[in-house]
């Protein structure tokens, strides 16, 4: 007798542990000295920009960021380093800088899909690093598979402390509502930081 067809609905909730030390840096680099976050209902955009004083910001790259990445593993991963951050800006007196409230046209710039992160500082010099992990092996696994995750590099995005730390406050400060809008939808990743 014939076995049916496998589900193609998830089985099982699969959480995914990243070693994020274990990643190889993205080759690409990009500088930027502000950021815009655009909300898109279960994609958040984050449009990282580049201004000279007195000219218009251009967009540098975007990543478009599944909500339950940001609300599973970006901010997950990042609140512990955000607090912190946020405590030596504030005893050095340098404020942080706020999220732009649009961001500029794409024009040449990339825009690519990003769901793995992690951040760092040397100095005042700050790092967001972004991965692709493709849902596809998150499903696998939840199908009882057995799939070997690949995270690809995406990029790295070069950034001053006050836009970083002005970036993770506003995900403080939106992360509760992003939650309730997830609902039951659970976020596939966990990370750890080593």
């Amino acid at each position: 007798m014939p076995q049916p067809p496998r589900a193609s609905t998830p089985s099982r909730p699969v959480h995914v542990q990243v070693d994020l030390g274990t990643l190889a840096p993205p080759p690409e680099r990009v500088f930027a000295n502000g950021c815009a976050i655009v909300d898109h209902g279960l994609i958040q955009e984050f449009s990282f920009t580049q201004s000279r004083p007195r000219g218009a910001p251009r967009a540098a790259v975007s990543l478009m960021v599944p909500l339950e990445a940001v609300v599973g593993h970006l901010w997950k991963s990042s609140v512990q380093f955000y607090q912190n951050e946020k405590e030596n800006l504030r005893r050095a007196e340098i404020g942080v800088q706020n999220v732009l409230d649009s961001p500029p046209e794409w024009q040449a710039s990339l825009v690519q899909m990003s769901n793995v992160f992690r951040v760092a500082r040397a100095g005042t010099e700050m790092v967001l690093e972004a991965y692709w992990l493709s849902p596809y092996y998150v499903h696998a696994a939840s199908l009882g598979g057995t799939p070997k995750f690949r995270f690809e590099p995406v990029v790295q995005v070069q950034l001053s402390s006050p836009v970083l730390v002005g970036v993770l406050e506003y995900l403080s400060q939106h992360v509760e509502e992003w939650r309730r809008r997830l609902g039951p939808l659970v976020p596939p990743f966990e990370s750890t930081d080593e």
